[in-house]
């Protein structure tokens, strides 16, 4: 009988791995039966919006559609576009596969 059989046996760990593997299991079944929950009654919930909702998508959209349509606010955001761009260039490349 090997160290470890002797020490399992010793301290009846047998039985605690295989509650801790039941354990898992059903806590894995569990997420999964979770995941389809919110993903079903979500899927139903997402389909009734309201107006306000609605009119509150409108207004977001037609501000940004605003703040994108004016010329100096897009030149701004073009150029630290391309400034963050450019930093991120001259930065050393560093190898995480040596």
């Amino acid at each position: 009988m090997s160290f470890i059989e002797s020490f399992l046996a010793y301290f009846n760990l047998s039985s605690l791995q295989w509650l801790c593997m039941v354990t898992l299991f059903i806590a894995s079944v569990v997420t999964v039966l979770v995941y389809f929950v919110q993903y079903f009654f979500g899927d139903l919930r997402a389909g009734t919006v309201s107006k306000h909702e609605i009119r509150n998508w409108d207004e977001a959209d037609a501000l940004l559609n605003w703040a994108l349509s004016l010329k100096s606010w897009r030149c701004q955001w073009k150029k630290s576009w391309i400034r963050a761009l450019n930093e991120e260039a001259k930065k050393p490349t560093v190898r995480i596969w040596t």
